[in-house]
């Protein structure tokens, strides 16, 4: 009689971690956005990059061809931004698409906080780990509504992708791709990380640890070698001029 209430406990479990998740992310949400607007209503003049979001959105609503290609086209004004803040557009007038841009960077930053909050516990502790919402709250008001703003976007996406790596499933590691994909998207400074990334990949994949310990090996073994040598030569110069000024002092001295 207590097979069926024994069945659904994982799916409760499920459904209350689920809960908690969209709660949590809806509290940082509401943090991070206050911290935007905040520190956007302190500064005296937008920056330019918060500017060209708020044109792009606005042609975007107006289906016009110039906000898709200001959407694609260039690689110092990244689309993840952009397509963060649309959903938020039907809630707000033309006049305030700004907003809409800190909102949509408020929303990336609070799908990362437990991502965050998950790999501080590994590797730190578990008070650190609690800590993540204000952490990332630290870095919107830093690089909210300044040129930088969009880094807030990256900083969310690298830290998703870094905590779906470390999972145990496999199914769940492969998602970590779909977040480099969207740190590609992010920010100009996303093409650099991927990169470093692959090239890292590749690395492991090929199995040069071993060699990569043995060039290391050899250049300490070198440099050390070069150092005694010139240690050596210097010692060997020193003594000829002693025996060089031999002379000199056995004629002053008689």
């Amino acid at each position: 009689m207590n097979r069926p209430s024994n069945a659904l406990e994982p799916r409760q479990e499920m459904l209350r971690h689920a809960l908690r998740l969209i709660r949590q992310a809806s509290l940082c949400f509401i943090l991070f956005s206050l911290v935007l607007i905040y520190k956007e209503s302190c500064v005296i003049d937008l920056p330019s990059i918060t500017l060209i979001r708020t044109g792009t959105l606005r042609d975007l609503v107006a289906e016009m061809p110039i906000g898709r290609q200001g959407l694609v086209s260039s690689l110092a004004v990244m689309p993840l931004p952009s397509l963060a803040a649309l959903p938020f557009l039907p809630f707000l007038n033309p006049a305030a698409f700004s907003t809409a841009y800190l909102y949509g960077l408020a929303l990336l930053l609070a799908l990362a906080a437990a991502p965050l909050r998950a790999l501080l516990r590994q590797a730190v502790g578990v008070v650190i780990g609690e800590a993540a919402p204000f952490l990332l709250a630290l870095a919107a008001w830093f690089l909210g509504s300044t040129e930088w703003s969009d880094l807030l976007a990256l900083l969310a996406m690298v830290i998703a992708a870094v905590y779906l790596e470390t999972r145990r499933s496999s199914e769940i590691r492969a998602l970590a791709g779909v977040c480099w994909a969207l740190v590609l998207l992010s920010h100009v400074v996303g093409l650099l990380l991927v990169a470093v990334r692959l090239v890292w990949m590749g690395i492991g994949r090929l199995g040069l640890s071993k060699r990569t310990n043995f060039v290391v090996s050899f250049v300490v073994n070198f440099v050390e070698k070069a150092r005694d040598k010139a240690h050596d030569e210097a010692r060997d110069k020193g003594a000829q001029t002693r025996r060089a000024g031999d002379p000199e002092r056995r004629a002053v001295h008689w």
